[in-house]
């Protein structure tokens, strides 16, 4: 189940076909969605919840079993992990899919619509999700050819790119996120996280809990909702920022977007 550049290219676009059906479907902001389908190169399974998508490790498990596939999750690549929770989304938003076309004459859509066409929608996606999925690849040599194959997807669907840490998450040696079962896996410190994120940002590289470096580029910052010291986090990351002499701006005003 590896992922060539095509494959790469072709997932992206369902990703963003999808973030547009659910986006109908539910409701919801199109880059809170996105957020959350990135969950497919992540693991992460909060945000989904927020689009009635629970995917535990024992769901994924049961899945792969009804597909006859006899690996367990442990013992599957990254790629396989990818692949195997692309399809259990796919199979449980199955109501959704297709659900921007049949309801484009509503006002929610017609608003989406005026907001920007799908291939616009695919742009938002593509600076949210593509950054995240290459942080996913379990060596440093796998992040870069995994990273060729997002960036040929990006190119194929005309996107920009903008490449995002997270300030209050920890980091494997591999690039990976820390997984939220472990006692480590969040930093809940505003003052850690303002430390975490300048290093990373000073440095562009992922700060990874054993004290490896990961070189990056780094152009927006992460901060989860989800936790009670989050805005606290927000404002001293900020803070920290401007006073070591960090300019922030919007994601437009980049000079890569200009």
């Amino acid at each position: 189940m590896g992922i060539s550049q095509n494959s790469a290219a072709d997932l992206a676009i369902q990703l963003t076909s999808l973030a547009g059906d659910l986006s109908s479907f539910k409701n919801i902001n199109i880059e809170e969605v996105t957020t959350a389908l990135a969950g497919v190169f992540t693991g992460e399974t909060e945000s989904l919840k927020r689009l009635g998508i629970v995917m535990t490790e024992v769901n994924l498990q049961q899945f792969a079993m009804d597909q006859g596939i006899k690996k367990t999750l442990k013992s599957m690549s990254q790629q396989e992990k990818i692949m195997l929770r692309m399809q259990y989304i796919m199979k449980v938003t199955a109501n959704a899919q297709g659900d921007f076309a049949r309801t484009s004459g509503g006002m929610a859509n017609q608003l989406r619509i005026a907001q920007g066409s799908l291939k616009e929608l695919a742009e938002t996606f593509g600076r949210i999700m593509l950054p995240v999925a290459t942080k996913v690849i379990t060596k440093v040599n796998e992040i870069i050819q995994n990273f060729i194959g997002m960036e040929f997807a990006a190119k194929k669907l005309n996107m920009k790119i903008a490449c995002e840490i997270f300030a209050d998450r920890n980091y494997e040696d591999d690039g990976n996120l820390v997984s939220r079962s472990k006692p480590n896996a969040l930093i809940t410190n505003p003052e850690e996280a303002k430390k975490h994120v300048l290093t990373m940002v000073q440095n562009q590289s992922l700060n990874c809990l054993s004290g490896k470096q990961i070189p990056c580029e780094i152009d927006s910052i992460c901060i989860h909702g989800d936790n009670k010291s989050s805005l606290d986090t927000a404002r001293s990351i900020k803070e920290n920022l401007l006073a070591n002499g960090i300019e922030l701006k919007a994601l437009n005003k980049l000079r890569k977007f200009n």
